[in-house]
């Protein structure tokens, strides 16, 4: 099988060509999973200059590793590449890399004080999307000073208070991101905030609404609202230019699009080729009733 070197992390690792999208398998991104990068990227990003390189390909290491260990299907382009960077799901500060790590841990180990072995420990710096070795060993001296974790050689392991902090911090944050596209529409938009994002939070969802501006319905938007999402919610209610052009981006990077509609507007929408009839709803609690079914059956 061919090799090639994953431009995020430098490992070798076997890669194949599918259509136009290069398949990385088992590299520190994806140590038991794989990801697509368009081929064309992966060209260019060899060419990349030393900031892309030092800054943002670190950015990319760790959200492939966090997304693929969340069994998310990682398909990666030059538009999701770029709005990694200012992602809301990229830690930026020490703290918020620290409790990415203590997450991480708690993921993986079986209770309080169970040790965690980190094949490889000192390449592993992805695990707190951290651009060198020097910043992932000071984050783990911190979370040990502050007595969350213990260390021993290659091994990490929450601390009773590690292990409390760590549950608090999953629950929050290890929700499934959703995105919802709905058209400016301020009524809409409030019952749907009041009706059905709660919905969706109750089962496991982490529900991002869409705030761009109409008028801005450039690749850079798209992209930084879709990353990450494991579904997108569209609505087709008064056929919004900008929704659908985030539903096709969604669609695009093989993110399932789930339709919806008003009734009364229903035999007028036309959604694109290959995608399921829009929900039809009258009213919001019959919608979020519907939605969370329909999530259900997805899973």
């Amino acid at each position: 099988m061919e090799t090639k070197r994953c431009l995020f992390c430098e490992q070798i690792v076997p890669a194949r060509l599918v259509g136009e999208e290069l398949l990385f398998e088992n590299c520190f991104c994806a140590p038991s999973g794989q990801y697509r990068l368009r081929h064309d990227y992966y060209a260019t990003g060899q060419e990349a200059g030393f900031r892309a390189k030092s800054e943002l390909f670190p950015l990319v290491s760790g959200y492939i590793r966090e997304r693929t260990e969340y069994d998310e299907a990682v398909a990666l382009t030059e538009e999701t590449i770029a709005s990694i960077r200012t992602s809301p799901d990229v830690p930026g500060s020490i703290e918020e890399k620290a409790i990415r790590l203590i997450r991480y841990l708690y993921r993986n180990a079986q209770g309080a004080n169970v040790p965690v072995f980190i094949h490889r420990l000192t390449e592993r710096y992805n695990l707190t999307y951290s651009p060198n070795l020097q910043e992932f060993i000071y984050i783990i001296d911190c979370l040990r000073q502050e007595g969350l974790i213990e260390r021993s050689g290659s091994s990490l392991k929450l601390t009773e208070e590690g292990w409390a902090k760590a549950a608090e911090a999953e629950g929050k944050l290890g929700a499934k991101r959703c995105a919802v596209l709905l058209p400016r529409d301020e009524q809409l938009r409030q019952a749907w905030i009041d009706d059905i994002l709660p919905g969706l939070a109750s089962i496991g969802y982490q529900p991002m609404l869409n705030t761009w501006e109409e008028q801005r319905r450039g690749d850079e938007d798209a992209a930084t609202m879709l990353a990450g999402c494991k579904f997108a919610i569209a609505d087709a209610t008064g056929q919004s230019p900008s929704v659908f052009y985030a539903a096709g981006f969604a669609q695009g990077n093989r993110i399932p699009v789930i339709w919806t509609v008003r009734k009364e507007q229903a035999d007028g929408v036309s959604v694109p080729p290959g995608q399921a009839r829009p929900i039809r709803w009258a009213d919001t609690e019959e919608l979020a009733a519907k939605l969370q079914l329909q999530f259900r059956k997805e899973e």
